[in-house]
């Protein structure tokens, strides 16, 4: 018995000897078991944002870029720091406790980086057990540049010398608080802000990113955001075995850098052009005998145009050049812009719900969200399927008088009460004359037409690497009637956007091969390695180059001696077509007009199209505006380009100034047995004539509308 009462003793001793030697190791690494806590806490995982890529134009020009900046983060717990100090002498020498920190710090803040003391003061209260604290400034983060980084560390750095300095002679008598002063407890945190060197330019193309720069939201930044965003990266620590606390990094992954197809320098010549129409022609009336005069005192303002858009594509590969419209803002404050249009009562007066749908309209991009008539633009494309089919010949004669009965109706060409008389099929392209495109679509027929229609891709979006874009109307060929037909074979009765139009026209003279338009040409990875070449390959081959070949040579003479001779330049061979169609309601008096032209005519290079939506000027119903605005973009782009002067001043310009004298395509009215073709009518009747809907079994979604 005593034997076991031995053994227990020596467990029970050796149990308490090995528990003292565990707790005298406990108490000897406290250090490295507080490192390990701290390790947990403040190293668990913090995230290495990626760099977003940037984006360049087609020579490289600095378009989009991500900019490294600063957060200001403060350590409250440091800031508030006590230390005891002995204050007083002999027998009254006492320990207080003070904060040597605070009043340096906060001294720094303000002097320094101009922040206003009494919200530092406000926003640190309440938080001394913290350490953590992005201070904010404006109610929203304090973000340095590196400029402004570089110059506070260097502050704090020189300042804290001279307060641990305490053999200089200012020092000298200070009391130990004094020397005791530090700036401490400010540190920063790595971000990226997206920056767009040149504000507004190509704001509908380029789009921008979410606050923080991680999220494309608008244009090329969302619909690349893959690829411009990269891969973030992630710290994170731990203490191994021998109580050491390791880091490790994952890095990030920089995004990809898109280099587009755009021309920056187009781009600005466009958007030049654009920005002086709408200052000519906005808060603009117009008396009876066309003279512009400023609107009266008081009155909102009428817009220059609700709507206006340019693009530039390279008609044999899709690129497009420059996309510009007539709604801008600038990409680097994208919400700024309502402070500019509204007041501050009327901003006030607004919902966010409201706001938002205000930023959107000012956001969209013209050209690929929005639908219209094309009008004689899309002229054309209806002989183009005509020559193909074999419905007429190019050598093919036609008869206009004025007016054409379809249907029970009486369709006229802009000219009635006149009329062309005899045109071939060039001349119905220069002289823009419905009667003879109506007759040259029933040799074509419904099926046919819808099917160019489908090949020409006005049946479907593009597939335009950018967001928003929509698509045109059409009627399905089961529904396209006589009148339908008719109508449609002068572009009214369907509905298209821009880039939609462009592309089609583009393939209907560059030899035939419809190309999908896009804004990106290569992807480069971070450090500018080529990753993805976006070749230009055709989609489908439409129409033939023999009548590809025509449709250049008659567009080029309709510049030169037909309605679109306003765009001509003497010296240069252009070739366009111009547009004018009457929105809906019919009869409101509200037109889209357009033109869209390419040089050099027999050899395209360039194409542009100009679409001006409810021009505010004295002769909306005229496709001049919109020819005068191509023209003096042609102007700056051909030497641009380097399309030099291919022929000498012509000698044989038409008499007037070429513009196209007679609109309003597409008028429709109802049978008058009595009617008769009246030869001698004036220009000027031919503007004012009626425009009457189409009967009932039409469809309700009528072209035109947004």
């Amino acid at each position: 018995m005593r034997y076991k009462l031995a053994l227990l003793f020596f467990i029970v001793t050796l149990a308490l000897f090995v528990l003292l030697i565990i707790i005298s190791n406990l108490s000897k690494n406290e250090d490295r078991y507080s490192v390990k806590v701290l390790s947990q806490r403040n190293y668990s995982s913090s995230v290495l944002v990626a760099k977003r890529g940037n984006i360049l134009d087609r020579n490289h020009t600095l378009l989009a870029a991500s900019e490294q900046t600063y957060i200001l983060i403060l350590d409250p717990k440091v800031i508030y720091t006590e230390q005891e100090f002995a204050e007083g002498e002999g027998d009254n020498k006492v320990k207080v406790s003070k904060q040597p920190y605070l009043e340096p710090t906060i001294n720094a803040l303000v002097e320094n980086l101009g922040l206003d003391r009494e919200s530092v003061m406000e926003q640190l209260e309440g938080k001394k057990d913290k350490s953590y604290l992005r201070l904010k400034t404006n109610g929203a983060k304090t973000v340095l540049t590196y400029d402004q980084k570089t110059a506070f560390d260097a502050f704090c750095e020189e300042m804290n010398k001279e307060y641990a300095d305490v053999k200089k002679e200012e020092n000298i008598n200070k009391t130990a608080f004094e020397k005791a002063q530090r700036i401490k407890g400010v540190w920063f945190e790595t971000e990226y802000r997206r920056v767009y060197p040149y504000n507004s330019a190509a704001c509908s193309v380029l789009g921008f990113t979410t606050g923080d720069g991680s999220t494309g939201l608008w244009g090329l930044e969302s619909y690349y955001n893959k690829e411009l965003a990269g891969v973030n990266g992630r710290e994170y620590g731990y203490v191994n075995e021998d109580f050491d606390l390791v880091r490790q990094v994952e890095k990030p992954q920089d995004g990809s850098q898109l280099v587009s197809t755009l021309d920056l320098n187009m781009q600005n010549i466009c958007q030049k052009h654009i920005d002086e129409f709408m200052e000519t022609y906005t808060g603009k009336v117009f008396d009876e005998e066309g003279n512009m005069k400023d609107q009266p005192a008081g009155e909102e303002q009428t817009p220059g145009a609700e709507n206006i858009g340019v693009l530039v594509m390279n008609p044999n590969n899709g690129e497009v050049l420059a996309m510009a419209t007539n709604s801008t803002y600038d990409l680097n404050h994208p919400n700024d812009i309502l402070k500019e249009k509204y007041t501050a009562e009327e901003l006030s007066s607004m919902d966010n719900e409201t706001q938002l749908e205000k930023l959107n309209q000012i956001w969209r991009n013209f050209c690929i969200s929005d639908t219209f008539e094309p009008g004689s633009t899309a002229k054309p494309l209806t002989i183009s399927a005509a020559l193909e089919e074999g419905a007429v010949k190019e050598d093919e004669t036609f008869t206009c008088d004025g007016f054409e009965m379809v249907a029970g109706w009486r369709i006229k060409c802009h000219v009635f009460p006149d009329y062309h008389g005899e045109l071939d099929l060039s001349g119905a392209l220069e002289e823009s004359c419905n009667d003879s495109l109506m007759q040259i679509v029933k040799k074509l027929g419904a099926p046919a037409f819808a099917k160019y229609q489908r090949l020409f891709g006005l049946n479907r979006r593009t597939g335009i690497d950018l967001p928003g874009e929509a698509a045109g109307i059409l009627y399905q060929e089961e529904k396209l009637k006589d009148a339908e037909l008719a109508t449609g074979s002068f572009g009214q009765g369907f509905t298209v956007t821009m880039v939609e139009l462009a592309s089609a026209i583009s393939s209907a003279i560059n030899g035939g091969y419809y190309y999908q338009p896009h804004l990106v040409k290569q992807v480069l990875d971070s450090k500018g390695a080529v990753i993805d070449n976006k070749e230009s390959v055709p989609v489908s081959r439409v129409v033939s180059e023999e009548t590809s070949k025509f449709i250049r040579e008659a567009l080029y003479q309709t510049v030169n001696q037909g309605t679109g001779g306003v765009a001509k330049i003497d010296g240069y061979k252009i070739g366009g077509k111009t547009g004018t169609a009457e929105k809906l309601p019919r009869g409101n008096g509200k037109y889209v007009i357009s033109f869209i032209s390419f040089a050099p005519a027999d050899n395209p290079e360039l194409l542009l199209y100009v679409v001006i939506d409810t021009p505010n000027v004295n002769n909306p119903n005229s496709s001049e505006k919109a020819q005068l605005v191509a023209k003096a973009i042609w102007e700056e782009l051909l030497p641009y380009a380097n399309i030099y002067s291919s022929e000498a001043e012509d000698e044989n310009k038409p008499e007037g100034d070429g513009q196209e004298q007679w609109q309003g395509q597409g008028i429709m009215d109802q049978e008058d047995p009595n009617a008769q073709p009246v030869e001698n009518a004036t220009a000027e009747s031919a503007e004012t004539q009626p425009m009457i809907e189409m009967p009932e079994e039409n469809p309700t979604e009528l072209p035109g509308e947004e």
